[in-house]
């Protein structure tokens, strides 16, 4: 029984270690730091061969800038964390970046540090869009990056007003009666 264990032991353990997985794509973190702003994120630097759809915003670095396009892109794709902070080191943006869109949730600061807006983001497509001021939430329903459902106003956590959206376009508007 000993000899069974001696032999086992050891051929059990070099079968239990896994090799350790390379990254899929080659990460650099870049840090921008304009005259207003100083923006924190990272590219995939790898010539990706992705077909963008030409309904999405694309992020990109290229020429020592963050770029933008609709439907494609010309240097190196956002993917993973992006930050924004103003001069002073206060933080505006934060969010994440899959393959140059947006993805998931995504957050907005004013320059005193007070929350303003949220938004969820799912590869590209906006999601839902919450909007802070003072004692007012707008909160907004989209699909395919157009207000698609209700669009509710609250102040002071009571319902001031709800539209109704379909592709963009306002179907109804209900404001509660006093």
């Amino acid at each position: 029984m000993k000899k069974i264990i001696l032999f086992l032991l050891p051929v059990l353990l070099i079968y239990s270690f896994k090799p350790i997985d390379k990254p899929k794509y080659i990460i650099n973190h870049i840090v921008l730091d304009g005259k207003r702003t100083v923006l924190n994120f990272n590219i995939i630097n790898e010539n990706l061969k992705i077909t963008p759809d030409k309904k999405l915003e694309y992020f990109w670095y290229g020429n020592a800038h963050l770029n933008s396009n609709f439907g494609g892109y010309s240097g190196y794709l956002l993917h993973g964390s992006f930050k924004e902070f103003d001069e002073t080191g206060h933080l505006l943006s934060d969010g994440n970046y899959s393959f140059g869109l947006k993805d998931g949730n995504w957050r907005y600061w004013d320059k005193t540090g007070k929350l303003t807006g949220e938004e969820q983001w799912r590869k590209g497509w906006l999601k839902k869009k919450y909007l802070y001021e003072n004692t007012t939430v707008i909160v907004e329903k989209y699909k395919k990056n157009k207000l698609n459902g209700k669009r509710i106003t609250l102040d002071n956590n009571k319902m001031k007003k709800a539209e109704k959206y379909k592709n963009g376009i306002m179907l109804n508007e209900k404001t509660p009666s006093k």
